[in-house]
């Protein structure tokens, strides 16, 4: 299937330099639901639809409308060439509930019809005004009633040093005529290489935040780098102008993705708590002096109509028909050099620590079921299950384990504890599962074609040249000794090449089998712990 124009399209800078298309876990419907929940709003449930401006090639649409049949997806972008690339892989998966049209966001239309959710990352502050007025009158006319647009921008003040990072470029990369997106691109990381190097017997703000974005940049596509530092237009805005610009089109600040980064999410001592108080009297306003304070460069704000009633007074209750999960591992300690004797960790720099023997039932149950989530009413029915405690005062329990997720979820940025409005879905057609492990189609399609691979959490998981040749083959056909010869049988044909540890490739198939049946069960239980099976 073509593509659908729908307006004469022209070459512009996202055809001459595609930008990378990845999926955005806080940009899922059911995670943006999930927030709205927790701030007493009754958002839109499957099956929905969804809307998104500014799709790229679908990096972030096309997963979510695979693991969703139930659901339909509209996306739009402007660049021919990215559209098709979507569109490819739409065809290759078979998927039916999903369109992408090569079409001006000026030019969408009423007729498009409306949608519960309205999804439009990276595009606000990289686009001109009229386009930003655009983005908002197709929020206000489009959402359903209890619709909710997700819109992410560069912010103020923290951009303003990067502003100033990003004038120098436009300014050096200008003084070359003609130049390809390429050489732009080079000239643009040449000259920050030559100001860190310029400052690096300097210690003061400036130094640092040159070498801060040279190891920033140095992380980042060159694609990330021609349309946020090279493109015409990047406006970095004051949040409350933003909201200033919501109010106008009838539409009000919900929260943010990101719910930790929320002014309710910051412990503050009280002092300050009162200073802040004074200083900013509404939420908007506090939310303004906390980007202040964290000197704020970029927001991810979720949208609704000005007529909705968000309740910022979050508490445990809200958690009520929410589902959790958590990655996290139990680690017990003798307790010795002040080490708390019970631990969560979820990695070297990440982890929850609790006396409280209740709390620390729900999130062992939690890590012994990992990747599921489970429904938190029925995880408070297993905690009460194993204290068996006749005396149990439930409600109480209940109250507790509630504010304790809620807790961890908040502070955590939901590294600690996930929380969602529905189970993890499984991706994958039971209809073409025969017993042996499956991924999605999807995935076998990202493995075979060397792209990023999608987990069911919507996240990127990073895999190896292996993962690629294994995932390929999980369609529910290959059992273990079946994916062992196959594997076996690649190495034989020159398809499959295993290195030794001196990078040497090895020939002799003993080893390589030998090596292969301890390589494979590690791999599947790290796709199984990778939320990919």
């Amino acid at each position: 299937m073509e593509p659908r124009v729908t307006a004469q399209p022209f070459s512009n800078s996202y055809d001459e330099v595609p930008y990378n298309s990845y999926p955005y876990a806080l940009a899922h419907p059911d995670h943006i639901a999930m927030i709205a929940v927790l701030l007493r709003l009754n958002p839109p449930r499957r099956p929905y639809r969804v809307l998104e401006l500014g799709c790229a090639s679908g990096g972030n649409l096309i997963p979510i409308a695979a693991s969703r049949p139930d659901c339909s997806f509209v996306g739009v972008d402007y660049s021919t060439r990215q559209i098709a690339t979507g569109q490819l892989i739409v065809d290759q998966l078979r998927l039916t509930n999903i369109e992408l049209l090569v079409q001006s966001i000026l030019d969408v239309e009423k007729t498009i019809g409306r949608f519960d959710y309205i999804l439009c990352h990276g595009v606000y502050s990289w686009v001109p005004s009229d386009v930003q007025v655009k983005i908002l009158d197709l929020c206000r006319s489009l959402l359903t009633e209890q619709g909710i647009a997700y819109i992410s921008y560069n912010t103020q003040p923290g951009w303003r040093q990067r502003g100033a990072l990003r004038d120098m470029m436009q300014y050096h990369v200008g003084r070359s005529a003609g130049s390809s997106p390429a050489q732009r691109i080079d000239q643009a990381r040449g000259l920050l290489d030559f100001l860190v190097n310029a400052t690096s017997t300097t210690d003061n703000s400036y130094a640092r935040m040159l070498r801060e974005q040279q190891e920033l940049l140095g992380k980042h596509s060159d694609s990330y780098i021609y349309h946020e530092h090279l493109e015409r237009h990047n406006e970095p805005l004051w949040f409350l102008d933003f909201c200033h610009r919501l109010d106008q089109h009838g539409l009000r600040y919900l929260g943010e993705a990101d719910f930790s980064s929320m002014v309710g999410s910051m412990s503050l001592t009280p002092e300050l708590q009162q200073q802040l108080d004074d200083l900013a009297p509404d939420l908007t306003e506090k939310e303004q002096y906390i980007d202040f304070v964290r000197n704020r460069s970029f927001r991810q704000t979720l949208v609704c109509h000005a007529r909705q009633r968000p309740n910022y007074a979050v508490r445990g209750e809200r958690l009520r028909g929410l589902f959790a999960a958590t990655p996290g591992r139990v680690q017990m300690n003798d307790g010795e050099g002040g080490e708390p004797k019970w631990r969560l960790v979820v990695n070297d720099d990440l982890s929850l620590s609790t006396d409280l023997r209740t709390t620390q039932i729900a999130f062992e149950l939690l890590s012994q079921a990992w990747p599921e989530r489970i429904p938190v009413a029925l995880l408070v029915d297993q905690v009460a299950e194993q204290l068996n405690d006749p005396t149990l005062d439930r409600a109480e329990l209940q109250r507790t384990l509630e504010v304790a997720l809620l807790t961890a979820f908040s502070s955590s940025s939901g590294e600690v504890v996930e929380l969602s409005v529905s189970p993890l879905n499984s991706m994958v057609d039971e209809s073409e599962n025969h017993g042996a492990p499956m991924v999605s189609r999807l995935v076998q399609l990202q493995a075979r074609e060397g792209m990023p691979v999608v987990n069911r959490r919507h996240n990127l998981l990073p895999v190896m040249p292996l993962d690629r040749r294994i995932l390929s083959l999980l369609d529910g056909t290959c059992d273990g000794e079946q994916l062992l010869v196959e594997l076996l049988a690649q190495h034989q044909s020159g398809d499959l090449i295993i290195l030794d540890e001196h990078d040497v490739p090895i020939s002799d198939s003993a080893v390589i089998t030998s090596m292969l049946r301890e390589l494979v069960p590690q791999r599947m239980a790290h796709y199984h712990r990778g939320s990919l099976l």
